[in-house]
């Protein structure tokens, strides 16, 4: 066991602090044998299983081990609020200096409190921001125009700029996914699929920071990010490149790749605990939890969710 200390900070779903009411906090270790609740303490307060708080930062005081794989699950829940939760691992105490990674005794851990009906009113302005900084997935003619944007539902607006920040924030030797995108197909509420330079496919191939993962329709080459424990980018590649846009045409060949953020909800304790406390059997990801987790990552998508009553 190892002496940690951990600054929780809170934010409402507008990503200001949280100024909500009471919340419960609890932590649960996960293992080999299962997910169990775990004793903690703020500073200099009595060690306990649950912590009820209105403050929205707290100071942790946490027994941790590494020497198994142990992951360590934040959740907190208050009234009108989906249960939220961050996972802690050994890498979330490693830091770079002077070139070397390091393992400190502290992190700092900042999540988001979503309503229960979350909604976002600026959805809509994300195009102008993808537009703004030269994105392929709204350039004309390989893109989505402003009108079938617009028409989108708001889950599918989310899952296209929750992804595209993935992408740009998914990195190979330096450079961003997103430089290798060619354009976008199709949109759907928990996935996006768009087409990518060939080169791409063995680079995501041979980067330790991608994992080997069962494929997608269409799709079954298949390749999982693992920086995170939870909220990976996915990316499932068709067989062979294609023209594109027109395949009659003799413009640059393009794998169609299906691009979504996976929520690690397999089998297993870990599945079985986010199925059970934050997504509902049979239901598609939901994006406003993806967001949530994303937050969590230190990565903003184009656009903020209302606060619970705005």
């Amino acid at each position: 066991m190892a002496n940690k200390q951990v600054t929780l900070i809170l934010n409402a779903a507008n990503r200001t602090l949280w100024q909500g009411g009471a919340f419960t906090l609890r932590i649960h270790r996960q293992d080999s044998n299962g997910i169990k609740a775990m004793r903690f303490q703020t500073s200099n307060g009595p060690r306990r299983t649950r912590l009820e708080s209105d403050q929205p930062t707290l100071q942790l005081d946490l027994d941790l081990a590494f020497n198994r794989g142990q992951r360590y699950i934040l959740h907190a829940d208050a009234a009108g609020h989906r249960e939220i939760f961050h996972v802690l691992h050994r890498r979330s105490f490693i830091s770079r200096e002077d070139g070397r990674e390091i393992e400190r005794p502290d992190a700092i851990v900042r999540t988001i409190m979503i309503p229960d009906r979350a909604a976002s009113s600026d959805l809509d302005g994300g195009f102008d921001k993808l537009r703004d900084r030269g994105s392929p997935l709204v350039e004309p003619g390989i893109g989505i125009s402003r009108d079938d944007y617009r028409a989108l539902t708001p889950s599918a607006k989310m899952a296209m700029l929750n992804i595209e920040t993935k992408l740009r924030s998914t990195r190979i030797d330096g450079t961003p996914l997103s430089a290798s995108v060619t354009g976008l197909r199709r949109v759907k509420p928990d996935r996006i699929f768009v087409t990518m330079k060939p080169s791409i496919k063995d680079m995501v191939d041979q980067s330790p920071a991608f994992a080997s993962a069962p494929g997608h329709p269409g799709h079954p080459d298949s390749w999982k990010h693992r920086t995170f424990p939870v909220g990976n980018l996915q990316l499932s590649f068709s067989d062979h490149p294609e023209n594109w846009p027109d395949p009659a045409t003799d413009a640059e060949r393009s794998f169609s790749v299906d691009a979504d953020i996976d929520l690690e909800k397999g089998v297993g304790h870990w599945g079985e605990w986010l199925k059970n406390n934050v997504i509902k059997p049979g239901h598609k990801t939901n994006q406003t939890v993806v967001y949530g987790l994303l937050f969590g990552q230190g990565i903003l998508p184009d656009y903020t969710l209302d606060p619970k009553d705005a």
